[in-house]
This record gives C-alpha cells, structure tokens and sequence, in this order.
C-alpha cells in the first residue's frame, strides 16, 4: 500500500480493527499473482502465491571502516545496479524495495 498522509484517529482504529476480525472468513479471494496497491483495502483479503528474495551485503558494516566517500557510493550504486538488474531480469519480480545495502523483490 502506498502511503498518504492522514490523521491518526484511535477510535477509528478500534472500529477498522473490530470490523477486520468480525468479518466473513470467505472474504478472501484466490489469486495467481499479487494484486494491484489500488485493489487492497481494509475490507478484502487475497490469497495468493508469492515468493521473496532478500539480498543483503556480506560484511557491509566493515565496508564503512575500510572506505570512504567517493569509494563507499561506487561499491553501493554499483551493487544496487547490478541488484536491480538481476531482480528486473525475471519476468515474475512485481516489485523492487531497496533499503540501505539490502534489497527485497516480490513475485
């Protein structure tokens, strides 16, 4: 789900809360990929088949002792390049999420 701005209201929450637990356990749709952020609320469910694949930087802490700028963005521009590029090669990735030296997909 992208995320908006919006007040958070407690009671609001105790009522979306209570209406998600009480609601019918047929409520979920079967589904053979992730479905589009536009079709997710707080009312439906998906069961779907998905696969994730966290890729992460062996050592990266000891990267940041041994380099510095210039050198330390080359390694990690040229990491997540590369990263991106395999994840973008299979034709099942919905979805790249890159955070600090880690990368996740989504299929």
């Amino acid at each position: 789900m992208k995320a908006s701005h919006s007040e958070f209201k407690y009671l609001d929450s105790v009522d979306r809360i209570k209406e998600i637990l009480n609601s019918s356990d047929n409520n979920f749709e079967e589904k053979g990929s992730i479905p589009s952020r536009d079709s997710l609320t707080y009312t439906n469910g998906f069961y779907v088949k998905c696969s994730a694949m966290f890729v992460d930087i062996r050592g990266s802490k000891e990267l940041t002792e041994k380099h510095r700028r210039p050198t330390l963005a080359k390694i990690y521009r040229a990491y997540i390049s590369e990263l991106v590029a395999v994840m973008k090669g299979h034709p099942k990735v919905s979805e790249i999420n890159i955070q600090g030296d880690c990368g996740l997909s989504y299929r």
